[in-house]
């Protein structure tokens, strides 16, 4: 799907100040590459991005900011100023009225107007955060200095919202939102997130309805990146030339609600970056594309540390064993390959020579990953707890591996977890849980625990070992 026609939709994208966005942001000669992908995405003229709305990052200097919108409006690119926030508060729309209206107020005229915003973009979340009359008090303001811009300047800006599908219902003031919201804006984007045509244009249908009769451009959001447990919201897995098939039967299918179609604003520029042409598929006959931990578990799988079962699956709500977590650390600390055979006198009575695990379980003795238990066997079948995975990945990650290595990693002044100190019960691991806690390779669970007696599945383990070695994880 590659060509030179002219796109069937006006065509946006965000651009939020994202690790991506900000390494091409911050290096000039990474700019063409940028705007030759808006101008044919994945090689297709038809999908040719027209507006950016763009958040831009703290590290971006207001001179080289001025350069890049230069630069952009030179290749026939509009900006508009993105503001937004994943968990809206009432401060926040304080917030957006004194920075959106200093960018307003910057915006130049003639020769300079080509180094300003072409307008304000909102990006709105979770509305129960605050009410909706402060909203909808920030679009009067923000419309009449737009409004007040455009009077006395002959370079226009224009005002836009991102706005969930269901934002049709009344709001706090019992006064419609979607519609007081379009009054004020030149446009809307409604976030209409899911994986076919005819789902999104089935979620905006009061939307469209209300954006015909106010005669204002309706487009809809489509969203290119990974969602947990949330295939069903996101063209992630479906790859885009399926998305480019759905959204081509958009404009119709809004039609036929009472609606017309300006265009379509794809979320965001990191994933559609790295959307892939063809549908997704997990190895895994048990784990979904969607799954929370599923490139964690593609990473593992990549690097020969967990391939799976014989029988396609990769269970990964099953409970780890330590035999298994002595043979998991050792494929990735040495490598599959790399793990030698056993000494000839076993190291642990319940492990003998002829065990399947034996060369790992003695592998990760020798690195002193593995210590055995206190009355000196290992136990190979006994499930593995988090107390136990802390100590075998702190084990294995320090230098030199081992109690040795750890030594050197002090710990916090404070606990980090209240039921792992160096007074309880689990003070043996306390050194070790806080190795990884720093590291970012475990959390705790919601109420601030760690649960060091709790069990670990294959999925958790994946993603424990993924962090703890660095291994590349595509999102």
């Amino acid at each position: 799907m590659t060509g030179g026609r002219e796109p069937s939709l006006t065509r946006a994208m965000w651009v939020w100040a994202s690790p991506a966005a900000r390494q091409m942001l911050g290096d000039m000669a990474a700019w063409p590459g940028f705007f030759d992908f808006c101008d044919a995405p994945h090689g297709n003229a038809s999908a040719r991005i027209s507006t950016l709305y763009l958040e831009p990052p703290d590290s971006l200097d207001e001179q080289a900011l001025r350069a890049f919108l230069t630069a952009a409006h030179a290749r026939g690119l509009k900006v508009e100023f993105l503001y937004g926030d994943r968990d809206w508060q009432a401060e926040h729309l304080a917030r957006a009225k004194e920075v959106c209206a200093a960018r307003i107020d910057a915006a130049g005229t003639g020769s300079q107007a080509e180094a300003s915003f072409d307008g304000i973009h909102l990006d709105l979340e979770s509305q129960a955060k605050w009410s909706q009359k402060a909203f909808r008090e920030l679009l009067v303001f923000l419309r009449a200095r737009i409004d007040r811009h455009n009077e006395s300047r002959s370079h226009r800006m224009t005002l836009a919202a991102d706005l969930g599908f269901w934002w049709s219902e009344g709001g706090d003031d019992s006064r419609p939102q979607f519609p007081e919201a379009l009054k004020q804006c030149d446009y809307i984007v409604t976030m209409a997130y899911r994986d076919t045509a005819g789902a999104q244009a089935s979620c905006v249908v009061p939307q469209a309805m209300a954006a015909a009769k106010q005669r204002k451009p309706l487009f809809i959001g489509a969203e290119t990146q990974w969602l947990a447990n949330q295939d069903f919201a996101t063209y992630y897995e479906e790859g885009w030339e399926q998305m480019e098939r759905e959204l081509a039967k958009l404009p119709e299918l809004v039609a036929g609600h009472g609606g017309k179609l300006a265009g379509v604003a794809i979320h965001h520029y990191d994933s559609y970056l790295k959307l892939r042409r063809e549908r997704r598929t997990s190895p895994f006959s048990d784990v979904r594309m969607d799954h929370w931990a599923v490139h964690s578990i593609l990473a593992v799988r990549q690097a020969g540390i967990l391939l799976g079962y014989a029988d396609g699956r990769y269970a990964p709500d099953e409970v780890v064993t330590r035999e298994q977590m002595a043979v998991f650390a050792m494929h990735a600390l040495l490598g599959r390959e790399n793990v030698p055979d056993g000494p000839p006198t076993p190291s642990f009575p319940d492990v003998a020579p002829d065990y399947w695990a034996y060369r790992w379980i003695e592998c990760a003795k020798a690195k002193g990953v593995a210590l055995g238990c206190g009355d000196g066997l290992f136990h190979p079948q006994d499930p593995l707890n988090r107390g136990q995975m802390a100590a075998f990945i702190a084990r294995a990650i320090v230098t030199p591996t081992g109690e040795e290595g750890l030594a050197s990693c002090a710990p916090p002044d404070r606990p980090t977890f209240a039921d792992v100190t160096p007074e309880g019960e689990w003070s043996w691991c306390y050194r070790h849980v806080e190795c990884i806690a720093g590291r970012g390779i475990a959390n705790a669970d919601p109420s601030g625990l760690f649960h060091p007696e709790g069990g670990c599945t294959r999925d958790q383990i994946a993603v424990c070992i993924a962090k703890a070695f660095e291994l590349e994880v595509e999102v």
